[in-house]
């Protein structure tokens, strides 16, 4: 039984913050709850993407959370000030993210035996599938 309660509470855990109305918690903890598994769900596949390549999942899922947290954080909300249109930011982030995805499968520590390079369309296309999924995720969990 223990088990259902955590899934539901990784599932929905924004509908939990905004559904008890004695938690008294800053606007900024619904918003990381959001960004949390909007960013988790983007690493999740791609993770599961590479692995068809011989990447190592353990370390390779780390360095892609911390590589789109760093995206996130450090291009992403800037971005967004800087320039009006949300899709040029779009294009620019799954663009970074391509060439970090691109990065981190060839450190030496993730590649098996039987190891496959990468194509830059097949990085490309991944990126712009987790940029997918993290938007979906995102849309999902803010839906009541």
């Amino acid at each position: 039984m223990k088990k259902w309660i955590y899934l539901i509470m990784l599932i929905c855990p924004g509908g939990l913050v905004y559904a008890n109305p004695h938690i008294h918690l800053t606007a900024y903890i619904p918003d990381m709850i959001k960004i949390g598994f909007s960013i988790g769900a983007e690493v999740f596949l791609l993770t599961l993407v590479m692995m068809f390549f011989d990447l190592a999942p353990i370390p390779q899922f780390w360095r892609l959370l911390a590589a789109n947290l760093g995206v996130y954080f450090l291009v992403f909300i800037p971005l967004l000030n800087l320039v009006s249109s949300l899709w040029i930011s779009e294009i620019a982030i799954v663009s970074l993210d391509g060439v970090l995805i691109k990065l981190i499968s060839l450190s030496d520590g993730l590649q098996g035996d039987m190891y496959r390079p990468i194509k830059w369309r097949y990085v490309f296309l991944f990126a712009a599938m987790g940029n997918s999924v993290s938007y979906a995720a995102g849309l999902f969990i803010t839906m009541r």
